[in-house]
């Protein structure tokens, strides 16, 4: 399947792009300071940076020299710049932007959040795929298949959890296409284009029963046809 012309890196919070991944001169920029030194040196963004980025539209940045988008000892989760640009817009785009792909980890009243825009040649360098169980690791919302037949069409991607749908207690908990790829490295891309998504204002609370892990978990093995299904699976092996 061929990339969409432009691919979204999954929302980050505004002081990793300050931080890890903008250049020394556009963080001095933005802090109007000099008080700092070093291209190594990476200290813990401030207050007076963070409000003054989130306080921007979009911008383009130059990107620090020898670093790598994405942790490094993982993969990196895109998806398609269309399916969240119409979520920008929203009075709570901070809120829809994060239950659209399923970041449930992103749950501090006030985290601002920042969106970076790749470009598909550097992704299809960096080598990416459709998502597995195995690429998941430590994520809680993982889904291992997509509950509308529709979306079963787009069989290169996986699909997010709709954090909003699953509180809600709907069935489709469809969220946005994605996909994985290996951390880009900075020098491939130079500079890119961010956009301010805007601050936490809704914390999505875990309800018991509902929408908390043990209730998500049970949801891939309903799928499975159940535990004893998936024993007997296990035992058969």
């Amino acid at each position: 399947m061929t990339a969409p012309p432009l691919l979204q890196r999954a929302v980050i919070h505004a002081g990793t792009l300050i931080a890890h991944y903008m250049s020394e001169h556009d963080r001095r920029r933005l802090s109007a300071s000099g008080a700092i030194t070093g291209l190594s040196i990476s200290p813990p963004a401030t207050k007076t940076e963070i409000d003054a980025l989130m306080s921007l539209k979009r911008r383009q940045v130059n990107l620090r020299p020898n670093q790598v988008i994405g942790n490094p000892e993982s993969v990196l989760w895109i998806t398609p710049l269309e399916e969240v640009q119409k979520h920008l817009v929203e009075t709570e785009a901070a809120e829809r932007v994060r239950d659209r792909l399923g970041l449930i980890h992103r749950d501090r009243l006030h985290e601002p959040l920042v969106l970076l825009e790749l470009p598909a040649s550097a992704v299809a360098v960096a080598k990416n795929g459709r998502p597995t169980f195995a690429d998941a690791g430590s994520h809680r919302r993982f889904k291992t298949h997509v509950d509308g037949k529709a979306k079963s069409k787009r069989s290169a991607w996986g699909h997010t959890v709709d954090l909003e749908r699953l509180a809600g207690g709907n069935t489709l908990i469809d969220g946005h296409p994605e996909r994985v790829c290996m951390p880009v490295p900075t020098a491939m891309l130079g500079r890119i284009d961010f956009v301010p998504v805007g601050r936490i204002r809704l914390v999505r609370t875990e309800q018991t029963g509902l929408d908390d892990d043990p209730a998500f978990a049970q949801r891939p093995v309903a799928h499975a046809g159940g535990l004893a299904k998936i024993r007997n699976t296990v035992r058969g092996l």
